[in-house]
């Protein structure tokens, strides 16, 4: 195979073919169009898509070579240039689904507006394409006149060609390589997009559905004071990495500053878990009746937003999740007012819960009726971790000696799991100030009702916890772990709070919310409810 390589690799032509995929990898992250990971797969699918289908034309002739050379340079020198422009646009690479709504919801003003915040990164991106176009001109020339190309169908390069192709093939089956496959990109973008707008128009039919029968889930509201109610949806939030839990660093001291000013009662459950370690199923069974006996049940059964709307509740959801991406989205569409901010995707967005307070302001001054549910879907602490709050200074980014990290040293934790749970640690303490300004907001805009806000994050991280790692994960505790507290003001009767230090899971957080939303309903189980003294606590999940 060495030998293989160094006879095709040392031949001019291919000499150049690796340098210009060197380049195109190294420019695009150079050049901000892609991230240094994203740059990394273009380079690497040049090596193999290309190098093999140029090893395949070269057994057949120089001409056939020199016409795929120029085609590879074309569309890897468009597939990097649009990558440039919508980078430049959404600050990330988003979700297919959101490129492909925001050509297909595009009217003729609204292309003119694009054209013209974006002329600048179209120059460059013209430009970028423009380079590729002429290494692809001059490269033709090249497989066409070298005399290398004679006589090159042997058997060592049809097995060379082979290799190539086989290894391009199997990179196929790899979900986040062939997101980057440039040949088929714009594909996959518009086959995910059909594919997600029929199964969110199914999700919502079904929610439709539900909601069309609501007059059968006996729905009584058992005080007609005005209140607000407001559940803040977290997103991977571990309660080990937060202060108010008794974590080594002060990562939620902004919560702990904004209930001492704010008074009225802070309700810090010590004991919650979530009842899965993903996004989708743990929601399910904490926002539905859905439970640990009847997990299925979730799309048949109303979700809490219908039970509270049911009751006459004014409905707006707030969120920094990407739209249109499954069945949480889903619940959304029968608020009043849906707001979503999140134009990229989860990992990659450079879009920050801070960006959230402006617009509650916003809605807040809005009139309201006697009663208010507000819905705000926080993006959290999910990975990457660095990017939850790059507008701030980073507090803990640096930090090798403290605690935390003599600790994670000591239980063997290799250099970038320490740099992870720095920059956990950091998105924590962004997310806390976030929070306590969210509560703060809403505090000083209704002080003349009762406002009752709920916490809670739909599951946790392990970040060097238990293991060598830093993720989602089903198998460490910490992968469940979530902080859940519930703020009211002055103006709330106490609520029941013997169960501060009681074992509490998700799954029957509906409950709970029906509590914090005086009603009841056909729904209601008052030994899932921690808020009720009829609370029984489970032994186990």
């Amino acid at each position: 195979m060495v030998k293989i390589l160094k006879v095709n690799l040392l031949s001019q032509p291919w000499f150049s073919f690796t340098l210009v995929g060197l380049a195109i990898g190294f420019s695009s992250y150079a050049f901000g169009f892609s991230r240094l990971q994203d740059a990394t797969k273009t380079a690497l699918w040049w090596f193999l898509l290309p190098g093999g289908l140029l090893s395949l034309c070269q057994l057949i002739s120089g001409k056939s070579a020199a016409r795929m050379w120029l085609i590879v340079c074309l569309i890897f020198g468009l597939d990097v240039a649009i990558q440039g422009v919508i980078r430049g646009f959404f600050g990330v690479n988003p979700q297919p689904i959101v490129i492909a709504e925001a050509v297909a919801n595009t009217n003729l003003n609204e292309s003119l507006e694009f054209l013209q915040a974006q002329r600048w990164q179209i120059l460059w991106s013209c430009i970028y394409f423009s380079c590729l176009v002429l290494i692809g001109v001059f490269g033709q020339r090249a497989w066409i006149n070298k005399n290398v190309y004679k006589n090159t169908n042997t058997k060592k390069n049809r097995w060379f060609s082979s290799v190539l192709l086989v290894s391009a093939c199997l990179l196929h089956a790899n979900p986040s390589m062939l997101g980057h496959e440039p040949f088929i990109r714009w594909g996959v973008v518009y086959l995910r997009y059909k594919q997600v707008n029929n199964e969110m128009s199914e999700l919502i039919a079904n929610r439709q559905n539900i909601w069309s029968k609501r007059n059968e889930f006996e729905v009584e509201l058992t005080n007609n004071k005005p209140s607000t109610v407001v559940i803040i949806i977290g997103e991977s939030a571990n309660r080990m990495n937060w202060g108010l839990y008794g974590y080594t660093r002060d990562t939620t001291y902004p919560l702990r500053e904004a209930f001492d000013q704010l008074g009225g009662t802070s309700l810090i459950f010590k004991n919650a878990k979530s009842s899965r370690a993903f996004t989708l199923p743990s929601l399910r069974l904490a926002l539905t009746p859905a439970n640990e006996q009847a997990p299925e049940i979730w799309n048949e059964t109303p979700d809490f937003l219908m039970l509270g709307k049911s009751a006459g509740y004014q409905t707006t959801w707030i969120s920094n999740q990407p739209k249109n991406d499954g069945w949480v989205t889903s619940l959304s569409h029968l608020a009043e007012t849906k707001i979503f901010l999140n134009s990229g995707n989860w990992r990659d967005s450079s879009s920050e819960d801070e960006d959230l307070i402006p617009i509650l302001e916003n809605q807040l001054k809005v009139k309201v009726s006697s009663k208010e549910l507000i819905i705000l879907h926080l993006l959290g602490q999910h990975f990457h971790y660095s990017l939850r709050c790059g507008k701030t200074p980073a507090v803990f980014s640096s930090v090798t000696d403290d605690a935390v990290m003599k600790l994670m040293v000591e239980n063997g934790r290799n250099k970038s799991t320490r740099q992870a749970r720095n920059d956990y640690d950091d998105a924590t303490l962004c997310g806390a100030r976030n929070i306590s300004k969210l509560i703060q907001i809403v505090a000083k805009e209704r002080k003349d009702r009762q406002v009752k806000i709920l916490f809670f994050s739909d599951h946790g991280q392990e970040v060097g916890h238990f293991r060598d790692f830093a993720g989602h994960s089903e198998q460490d505790e910490s992968g469940y772990t979530v902080p859940l507290f519930i703020w009211s003001n002055e103006k709330v009767k106490s609520l029941y709070s013997a169960h501060i230090d009681s074992k509490i899971y998700l799954d029957g957080l509906d409950n709970s919310i029906q509590t914090l939303l005086d009603i009841r309903s056909k729904w209601y189980t008052p030994a899932a409810d921690f808020l009720s003294p009829r609370y029984q606590q489970r032994t186990s999940k």
